[in-house]
């Protein structure tokens, strides 16, 4: 029997597995549900249940396909299309796990989407352990990602992000000359009813940023910059890019689509930010460790066409 995975969000919690049921598929027999439920072929977490289990945040639900699909339930795709992304994991150990996550997806699922970074995982790493994002970096852009394999790792190095004692460095092409003189950015970032950001502007969503700005390569139309951020603003890199003039390549929020025209031959196909590396301390052996990600094929080559037809 085929099945679907359905990914308990926070609107479900503590409801019992089998008035959850009844409510999401309504159309099939109550009876049935029950049977599936006494003999294996609904499992949460793959394993069996009793009909008064009571769902918790993160739990999987495991159905026959044959259920009717709901659009406003969160479902999984099967963990075998997804063994894709043990290879990218950079460093693992009791206490942490580092990933070299691609572009296009998000960390966690949202409202656009019913899965993320952190449900892949989950489904492909099913082993029981403790498994949670430490920090985020936006779906398009890709790169170092830290998840903590436990409570105490998740607290000592979100509290190292407080301290700024964490180093973040990202690599990301800009249009136009970036100014030597423009090396660090410290500005106000305001949410306008939270979902649209701004520069400047005065509201009760006020919250300070500050990027620091290296040139790594010069071209005629393009910078090849290097970003070290000491605050973690949404989409702070991008609009700090946008502040001076000289936007990220293929932002389509924050950027210029017809100067990224120019880069049409280029084969560029996703947003020209990576997160390249990060220093933290670690939560048990207290050693400092660097990890680094080399960018993707898709920004390597566009760097070649770029230093092929772009020089100065």
């Amino acid at each position: 029997m085929k099945f679907n995975l359905i990914f308990v969000d926070k609107n479900f919690w503590h409801q019992r597995i089998d008035n959850f049921l009844f409510r999401t598929f309504k159309n099939v027999p109550k009876s049935l549900i029950y049977r599936f439920i006494r003999i294996g072929k609904i499992k949460i977490n793959d394993r069996k249940i009793d009909p008064k289990y009571k769902v918790e945040t993160k739990d999987i639900i495991k159905i026959p396909i044959s259920f009717p699909y709901r659009k406003d339930i969160q479902y999984l795709p099967q963990k075998s299309k997804f063994y894709w992304i043990k290879k990218r994991v950079i460093y693992e150990d009791s206490e942490i796990l580092v990933l070299d996550k691609p572009s296009g997806i998000p960390v966690h699922s949202g409202s656009k989407s019913t899965f993320g970074i952190i449900e892949i995982l989950r489904q492909v790493f099913r082993d029981g352990n403790y498994l949670e994002l430490i920090h985020r970096i936006d779906k398009e852009t890709s790169g170092i990602l830290l998840l903590a394999r436990s409570i105490t790792s998740l607290r000592t190095i979100q509290n190292q992000f407080r301290l700024k004692t964490v180093i973040k460095r990202y690599i990301f092409l800009a249009h136009g000359i970036w100014p030597d003189e423009v090396d660090r950015i410290s500005c106000t970032l305001s949410k306008k009813k939270i979902k649209r950001r701004r520069i400047g502007e005065s509201s009760k969503y006020d919250e300070k940023s500050e990027t620091l700005f290296t040139v790594k390569e010069r071209f005629s139309s393009f910078t090849l910059m290097v970003a070290t951020p000491t605050t973690g603003r949404n989409h702070q890199i991008r609009l700090h890019a946008k502040y001076v003039n000289h936007p990220i390549v293929l932002d389509r929020r924050y950027g210029n689509r017809e100067l990224d025209k120019l880069l049409k031959k280029s084969g560029l196909k996703r947003l020209f930010l990576h997160a390249r590396s990060i220093t933290i301390n670690h939560p048990k052996n207290l050693v400092d460790l660097t990890f680094l990600s080399p960018i993707d094929k898709n920004l390597e080559q566009c760097l070649m066409w770029i230093r092929e037809n772009d020089r100065k």
